[in-house]
């Protein structure tokens, strides 16, 4: 799981050097903004990682999904309750959502995501924004796969438990998009000097989970 993220954060540096390239206010704007971004919400995943990852004993994604697997109900354990709200702010902040970022906005005082991508059209614009698209989908995988793994029935094998998985998998993630786009459209565009705080929340929660580990037991 670190490899995914540093993997993610290795694709937005590039994508922060491609904002500076153009020489464009703009670009430049959107580069800083976005790295102050990155470096609030980095230990937010690192710290929910981790504390997922002890309870686990890995941090293979795979082991700790098949880990997840045999966790009765995983929201209800604080643990992982506060790991799971500290990780849908995360997803807010890293996939440029609002009320981190505005991605439809081009207003040059609210835009971050989008002023990076100002400058390009055509095929590296459209690249850029499905790239962005995949890594929403992948840290919206990684939440739905660990704290709601039940998607695997006994009673069901072959291809059969593989479409029905399949089928739930998707279903599992139409539906946080859904809790996702409610989000946006009931809050609004936080000023920039504001996402300190929310980073600071996320952090909090990640860590009160993180301690949650050692108080409540393994």
């Amino acid at each position: 799981m670190f490899l995914m993220v540093y993997i993610f954060a290795l694709g937005k540096f590039f994508m922060m050097l491609a904002g500076l390239d153009p020489a464009s206010t703009f670009g430049g704007m959107g580069s800083s903004r976005e790295a102050m971004i990155s470096s609030l919400i980095e230990p937010s995943i690192l710290v929910s990682l981790i504390t997922v990852g002890l309870t686990a004993k890995s941090t293979s994604a795979y082991q700790i999904m098949d880990y997840m697997k045999g966790v009765d109900m995983p929201l209800i354990h604080p643990v992982y309750l506060m790991t799971c709200i500290a990780l849908l702010i995360i997803i807010l902040a890293e996939t440029a959502r609002i009320p981190v970022d505005d991605p439809s906005t081009h207003l040059e005082l609210t835009m971050v995501h989008e002023a990076m991508l100002l400058e390009y059209s055509g095929r590296g614009l459209a690249l850029m924004e499905l790239g962005a698209s995949i890594k929403q989908l992948a840290f919206i995988t990684l939440l739905v796969n660990i704290f709601i793994p039940h998607d695997q029935f006994i009673l069901i094998s072959g291809t059969g438990a593989v479409l029905l998985s399949l089928l739930i998998y998707l279903i599992k993630v139409i539906l946080l998009s859904i809790l996702i786009a409610v989000a946006e459209v009931s809050t609004v565009k936080l000023r920039l000097f504001s996402i300190p705080n929310l980073a600071a929340l996320s952090f909090i929660l990640s860590f009160i989970g993180f301690m949650q580990y050692f108080v409540l037991g393994r």
